[in-house]
């Protein structure tokens, strides 16, 4: 089954009084008349569904700039009619420019009103010439913007190159949310919650090698070997260079050989040991646990054989 194509949100910054002395059309009632007609073209260019946006209510104050600020940031296409030069679109402009990298359109019947800053962008001139060849310019100025890889129209963002995101994506990719997971289950009283929380902090960036070793030092505790050991394989498959994953390991699987009185899971213990070692010769922890999984291995048999060369 074929999936639809995704609606386009097309969002349009107009005066919402009187356009100026200079424009042609006057009032923004003529204005949205052309902006429908070239919505019209965009959803039979495109081949998916258009939606105009248009704040109504620009001029009033308060909650305005809610509704203002999140259609600059969200809109998939973003259209500034500059004609008059009107404060509040410059405005909702300058916003829009300093949160999104594209697809952003400048649009005026006079292109001599537009502001200074802006006059190095792309304006598109209307109300002077048929309207299909201003709609023509538009339809194909916001296509090639869209079929574009990492496009960017905004010299905010493109100069100082950043990147605008949300705040809860920021938080998860700054690893503020992992951190705070972590915290959680250190000061937890319960294991099964400690356990939970590292669990989720390992499902949020696996990436982590901090919060893995924390949720695998946590299942050791609790005697959950086999998830340990899966949480910590995964993380080597990683980082196969990381010390403190192989270290872990180690201790992972003496706690188990201890448990089960198990010679090859002890040997399996000394071989991940001895990685660790090899990752990090100076770690003191990753040679006294060698050093300790040797004589325990070698004393295994104990009293009635004892391996003397390993010890």
């Amino acid at each position: 089954m074929t999936e639809e194509p995704k609606l386009l949100n097309l969002f349009l910054a107009v005066p919402g009084t009187d356009l100026g002395p200079s424009a042609k059309w006057k009032h923004p009632e003529h204005v949205l008349h052309f902006f429908e007609k070239a919505r019209q073209a965009m959803e039979k260019k495109l081949g998916r569904a258009v939606v105009l946006q248009v704040e109504k209510e620009r001029l009033q104050a308060g909650a305005i700039h809610t509704t203002m600020f999140r259609a600059a940031y969200e809109a998939d296409v973003f259209i500034a009619d500059l004609t008059g030069a009107n404060p509040n679109v410059c405005l909702e402009l300058g916003v829009r420019l300093a949160l999104r990298r594209g697809v952003t359109l400048l649009v005026s019947q006079n292109s001599n009103e537009v502001p200074f800053d802006v006059k190095n962008l792309r304006v598109i001139q209307y109300a002077n010439a048929p309207d299909d060849l201003a709609i023509d310019k538009i339809v194909s100025f916001v296509e090639q913007a869209l079929a574009a890889d990492d496009y960017c129209d905004s010299p905010v963002l493109e100069i100082l190159d950043l990147q605008a995101v949300p705040r809860q994506q920021w938080i998860q990719v700054s690893g503020e949310r992992v951190r705070r997971l972590c915290a959680a289950a250190r000061q937890s009283e319960s294991a099964e919650d400690k356990a939970t929380l590292l669990r989720e902090a390992v499902a949020t960036d696996g990436l982590d090698s901090s919060a893995r070793l924390a949720l695998a030092r946590e299942l050791r505790h609790q005697e959950l070997y086999g998830e340990a050991l899966q949480v910590l394989d995964a993380g080597i498959r990683l980082d196969p260079e990381q010390a403190a994953l192989h270290l872990e390991r180690g201790l992972v699987l003496g706690r188990k050989a201890s448990m089960a009185g198990r010679g090859e899971t002890m040997r399996e213990a000394v071989a991940a040991l001895r990685l660790a070692v090899r990752c990090d010769p100076s770690n003191p922890d990753a040679l006294a646990s060698l050093g300790g999984a040797l004589r325990r291995l070698a004393l295994m048999d104990a009293p009635h054989r004892c391996d003397w060369l390993m010890l």
